[in-house]
C-alpha cells in the first residue's frame, strides 16, 4: 500500500512538473517568432512559398492545442492562380491527461475557409506534379527498410479509446481548371460536420457541397448524411441510415434537371472481408428501386451478389421526366405499366444475371444471362416471353389519329418524332442510306443464346411457339434452329453468317409446312386474295456488307406449292366467258362468285445474282390451266413476267349452254413495273399467235380485234 501511495505521488509530481514546463514554454516561447523558419522549411521541401498571415496561438493545459490564422501555399510557376491552397482558420486541441492511459480525447477540430486551386495546362502538366515528385524523393524509407520486422511491431501504439467532440469543415472551395479539356469545375460550400466521435459508438456525420461545371453546364447540390460506427480493433465500419441526395440543373442532364434520393445501410468487416449494402432505396425520375448487395472476399478477390426490385411505374411518364418524347403508338393504352425484379452475382472478371422478370403492360419476360471475361466478353443468355403484340407499340399509320394520353404534359410533349435516316431520305426522294453490317463487332462477338416466345403479333401476323437459338464465336454467327408455328402450319430454318473473311457471306435454309395462306394474307392485308395450303423451301446464299450488296449477290433455289385453294377477286374463266357473251350480245351472270379455284399451284425458281427466274409456274383447276414464266429483279424491285391462262373444258353460259369455242383458248397476261406499282396488260401479240385464238377469231369474226373499243375492253379485264 505504501509503495502504491509513493507511485501515485511520483506520478502526480511528474504530471505537475510536465504541465508546468509546458505552460512556461507557452509564456517563454512565441511560435510566431518561427514563421520564417517554418516557411523556409516548406520552401526547401516543396519549392513553394508558404505565407502565414495570421497569428499562431498555443495552449497547453488541460488541452494541448494550436490555433492558426490565415495561411496560404503558393502555386507552381507557370499557372494562372498565384495561390495553390489556403485556409482562413484552423483549430486543433488534444486533452493531455488521457494520453497517459493511451486514450485520445480531441476537442472540436475546425477548418474554416479551405481553398484549393487545381489546374491542368494544355500540355497535360498539373500544378501538383512537383509536390508528388518531392514526396517520392524524400529519403524517409531508408531506416524503415533496414529496421527489423520485430522492432516495427513493437513500436506500434494501440489506442485504448478515441473521442472527438466534433469536426467542422466549412466554407471550403476546390476548383479545377482543365485547359486540356476546356472545362472549369468548382466545388464550393464544402461542409463536413461530425459530432461526439468515439470508437465503437455511433455518431452523426454530414457532408455536403455544391458543384458548378462549365462544359457541360451543370449546377448541383450533393449531400450525404447518416450515423457512423467505427471499431478499428474489430475491423468493422458501419454507416447506417446513409442518405444521399443529388439535386441539380443543366441542359446535359436528363430532362434538364435531376432529383435523386438514395438511402441504404452500409456495413464492412475488413478482417472477414465482408461488405453489405442493405435496405437500398433509390428514387429518381419517377422510378422507385429497392434492393441489397452483399460482398465477400472484398479485399483479396471481390465477389458480390444482390437483388433489386423496380416498383410498378409509368414508362411514358418516365420518358417525359428525362426529357424524351413519349412515343406515339397505335394503341394509346400501352407503355403505361412496367415493373421488374432481378438477381445477380459479380466478380472482377465475370457477372451473372441469375434471374430476370420484367412485366410491360400485358407482356412478361423471364430470363437469365452471364458475361465471362470482361476484357473479351463471352455472353450467354436465355429469354422467355409469354405474349406480345408488337403492332400495339408501332407508330400509328398516317391515316390513323395519333395516340394521345389525357392529362399528360411536358416540355417536349407534342414534338415531332425523329425520323430515321432511311425514312428521311425516302421522303426527300433521295436514295436510302445503306446501313452496313457491323463487321468488326460481329467478328469479336462471343454469344450463346436462346429465346422462346409463346405468342407474337407483328405486322398483323400471328405466330406462336417461336424458338430461336443463336451461337456466335470466332466470326461465325449461326441461328439454328429458328422455328415457329403459324396459321396451322410450321416454319423451320437456319441462317449462318460468316464474317471471318474480307467480305461477309450468308447461307439461309428455310422450310414452310402446311400453312394456310388465306388467313395469313387476311391478317397482313385485310384481304384473303389467295387461299390454300402451302409448302415451300428455300436454299439461299449471298455476300456483302450493305443490304444492297446482299440483294445483288443473292443466289439459290426456291420451291413452292399451293393445294386446294383459290385466287380471290378474279374469276378468270368468267372473265373469258363474259367477254365472249358480250360479243355475242349475251348478258353476263352477276351472281357468280368472284374467285378462281385451283387444285394445285406451284413451281420452282432459281436466283442468280439477285435475279429470280421462274419457268414452270403451273396452276391446275377443273376448268383451266395457268402457266407462268419470267424474272423478278430483286435489287431493282422490277417485274417482267408472263402468265398464260388456258381453258381446258367448255364453260357454260348464263342459260347453261356450253361455250365450246373457248376450249383450248390461251390468254397471255404481261406483268411489268415494280413491286410497289405492278402493271398488268393483255399481250395481244401473243394472243393472236395462239392456235385456239385463231379458231375463235374465225368463229366470231375479225370484229373482236379490229374494234378498238372491244380490244380495250378485253385488255381492261386483266388490269
Amino acid at each position: 500500500m505504501r509503495a502504491l501511495k509513493i507511485a501515485v505521488i511520483v506520478l502526480c509530481t511528474l504530471v505537475v512538473l510536465i504541465a508546468g514546463l509546458l505552460t512556461a514554454a507557452v509564456f517563454l516561447i512565441n511560435p510566431n517568432d518561427y514563421k520564417d523558419e517554418i516557411a523556409a522549411a516548406v520552401k526547401k521541401q516543396t519549392g513553394r512559398e508558404l505565407t502565414i498571415q495570421g497569428d499562431i496561438a498555443l495552449s497547453v493545459f488541460p488541452w494541448l492545442g494550436i490555433d492558426l490564422g490565415q495561411i496560404s501555399l503558393g502555386n507552381a510557376p507557370g499557372f494562372s492562380n498565384p495561390l495553390f491552397a489556403g485556409i482562413d482558420k484552423a483549430e486543433v486541441r488534444i486533452k493531455i491527461m488521457p494520453l497517459f492511459a493511451k486514450q485520445v480525447q480531441i476537442g472540436t477540430v475546425v477548418l474554416d475557409g479551405l481553398q484549393v486551386n487545381l489546374e491542368r495546362q494544355k500540355n497535360g502538366a498539373t500544378n501538383w506534379d512537383d509536390l508528388a515528385t518531392a514526396k517520392k524523393e524524400q529519403p524517409d524509407t531508408q531506416e524503415s527498410a533496414t529496421e527489423p520486422e520485430a522492432t516495427k511491431e513493437k513500436t506500434g501504439f494501440a489506442l485504448a479509446a478515441l473521442a472527438v467532440d466534433g469536426v467542422q469543415i466549412k466554407n471550403g472551395t476546390i476548383s479545377f481548371k482543365d485547359a486540356q479539356g476546356g472545362t472549369q469545375t468548382t466545388v464550393d460550400k464544402v461542409a463536413l460536420t461530425a459530432t461526439q466521435i468515439a470508437l465503437k459508438s455511433p455518431f452523426d456525420v454530414f457532408f455536403g457541397f455544391n458543384v458548378h461545371q462549365s462544359t457541360p453546364k451543370i449546377d448541383a447540390r450533393i449531400t450525404l448524411e447518416g450515423k457512423t460506427t467505427i471499431d478499428p480493433e474489430a475491423g468493422s465500419y458501419d454507416f447506417s441510415g446513409a442518405a444521399l441526395s443529388v439535386t441539380g440543373i443543366g441542359p446535359s442532364l436528363p430532362g434538364g434537371s435531376v432529383s435523386l434520393q438514395c438511402t441504404t445501410d452500409i456495413a464492412a468487416n475488413l478482417p472477414q472481408e465482408l461488405l453489405s449494402l442493405s435496405n437500398i432505396a433509390l428514387a429518381a425520375y419517377g422510378l422507385d428501386l429497392k434492393g441489397e448487395i452483399k460482398g465477400t472476399t472484398i479485399l483479396s478477390s471481390p465477389n458480390f451478389k444482390g437483388k433489386f426490385t423496380l416498383a410498378e411505374c409509368n414508362p411514358g411518364e418516365f420518358l417525359q421526366n428525362i426529357g424524351q418524347s413519349e412515343p406515339k403508338t397505335s394503341d394509346p393504352s400501352v407503355l403505361k405499366a412496367l415493373k421488374a425484379d432481378l438477381a445477380f452475382t459479380a466478380s472482377q472478371t465475370a457477372a451473372q444475371l441469375t434471374s430476370l422478370n420484367i412485366t410491360l403492360d400485358q407482356t412478361t419476360l423471364k430470363g437469365t444471362g452471364s458475361v465471362k471475361n470482361f476484357s473479351s466478353p463471352a455472353i450467354v443468355f436465355a429469354l422467355d416471353v409469354d405474349t406480345i403484340d408488337v403492332d400495339r407499340y408501332l407508330p400509328p399509320k398516317k391515316n390513323q389519329p395519333e395516340a394521345t394520353t389525357s392529362g399528360s404534359s411536358g416540355p417536349t410533349r407534342g414534338a415531332a418524332t425523329p425520323k430515321s435516316a432511311v425514312a428521311q431520305s425516302k421522303q426527300q426522294g433521295q436514295p436510302a442510306v445503306a446501313i452496313p453490317l457491323p463487321v468488326d463487332q460481329l467478328r469479336h462477338l462471343d454469344l450463346t443464346g436462346k429465346m422462346t416466345l409463346g405468342k407474337l403479333t407483328v405486322n398483323k401476323l400471328n405466330l406462336a411457339d417461336i424458338v430461336v437459338h443463336i451461337l456466335a464465336k470466332n466470326g461465325l454467327i449461326t441461328v439454328d434452329p429458328m422455328a415457329a408455328n403459324l396459321y396451322q402450319g410450321a416454319f423451320k430454318g437456319n441462317t449462318v453468317l460468316d464474317v471471318r473473311g474480307k467480305v461477309p457471306s450468308m447461307k439461309v435454309n428455310e422450310t414452310l409446312f402446311a400453312m394456310q395462306v388465306g388467313p395469313l394474307l387476311k391478317d397482313m392485308t385485310g384481304k384473303d386474295t389467295l387461299t390454300g395450303t402451302t409448302q415451300s423451301t428455300a436454299s439461299l446464299t449471298t455476300a456483302g456488307i450493305t443490304p444492297g450488296d446482299l440483294k445483288a449477290n443473292l443466289n439459290g433455289n426456291l420451291t413452292f406449292t399451293f393445294t386446294d385453294g383459290s385466287i380471290q377477286g378474279i374469276n378468270i374463266p368468267k372473265m373469258l366467258r363474259d367477254a365472249v357473251l358480250k360479243i355475242k350480245g349475251g348478258t353476263p351472270d352477276p351472281s357468280e362468285v368472284n374467285e378462281t379455284d385451283f387444285a394445285s399451284l406451284g413451281g420452282t425458281a432459281k436466283i442468280t445474282n439477285g435475279v429470280l427466274d421462274n419457268r414452270d409456274l403451273l396452276m391446275m383447276s377443273p376448268l383451266m390451266r395457268l402457266n407462268g414464266a419470267g424474272q423478278v429483279n430483286i435489287p431493282r424491285e422490277g417485274l417482267d413476267y408472263l402468265l398464260t391462262a388456258t381453258v381446258v373444258s367448255s364453260l357454260k353460259g348464263q342459260k347453261g349452254e356450253p361455250l365450246a369455242e373457248l376450249a383450248g383458248l390461251s390468254v397471255p397476261i404481261r406483268i411489268a413495273g415494280t413491286f410497289a406499282r405492278p402493271k398488268f396488260t393483255l399481250d395481244l401479240a401473243s394472243l393472236l399467235k395462239d392456235k385456239g385464238m385463231q379458231e375463235l377469231e374465225d368463229k366470231i369474226g375479225e370484229k373482236l380485234f379490229k374494234d378498238k373499243k372491244i380490244g380495250k375492253a378485253l385488255e381492261g379485264l386483266f388490269k
